[in-house]
């Protein structure tokens, strides 16, 4: 939660609670920002990254000390083991590992998780969106409710996660939730325009995961 935090200051977390109360005035959709740090573990990294040290440690250890007792080099396996892991639990470390297939298909099955989580799907129209921020990935999620589906195509919410996408990469994280809020919201009113009975079924607030 502590690396969310420098990325969404209170100040922002205000101005993104008002742009979604402005978007939602004008439709019958409901908006959800959420911003987690990433969306997943990566665990294997962390395994993956101990061995490959641990070996290196040891084949160095037998080319160095050729003659040291079997515990020595155990010793260093292990030092290797640990320094690796801790290592690749840096996230600029991880993001080099990653391929772009494994780092969508996580941001879309965090995304797709959390859309029930939030109850995302109770709206009374089926009208509820989800904009999701994964910062470890670098990659913006938007996901819409059947009402919505049924009537936008994924390419409609294209602007509005590339918008977002490059705000996180240029730290302006606050200015591109505002704005692909903004981008969805009018997308939203085209189709489903307010009416006299507009309740707000969910709450505006920033969703926040570690």
């Amino acid at each position: 939660m502590r690396k969310v935090r420098r990325y969404l200051s209170p100040n922002n977390e205000e101005r993104i609670r008002r742009a979604v109360a402005d978007a939602e005035s004008r439709t019958r959709g409901e908006i959800v920002p959420m911003i987690v740090h990433a969306s997943d573990s990566y665990a294997h990294l962390h395994v993956a990254g101990g061995i490959a040290f641990a070996v290196t440690a040891f084949v160095l250890g037998m080319v160095l000390w050729p003659r040291s007792h079997p515990a020595w080099f155990l010793m260093l396996e292990l030092l290797g083991y640990v320094l690796g892991s801790l290592l690749f639990r840096i996230d600029g470390v991880k993001r080099l590992f990653l391929t772009h297939r494994e780092m969508e298909t996580k941001v879309f099955d965090r995304a797709l998780r959390a859309f029930y989580e939030h109850e995302l799907h109770r709206t009374r129209e089926a009208t509820g969106i989800l904009i999701l921020a994964s910062l470890l990935e670098r990659r913006v999620q938007i996901l819409a409710d059947r009402g919505i589906h049924e009537k936008v195509g994924d390419a409609e919410w294209r602007k509005a996660a590339n918008v977002l996408t490059r705000a996180l990469k240029e730290k302006r994280t606050g200015d591109g939730f505002c704005e692909a809020i903004a981008i969805c919201g009018e997308v939203l009113a085209r189709h489903f325009t307010a009416t006299g009975e507009n309740p707000n079924e969910l709450p505006n607030r920033t969703i926040q995961s570690g």
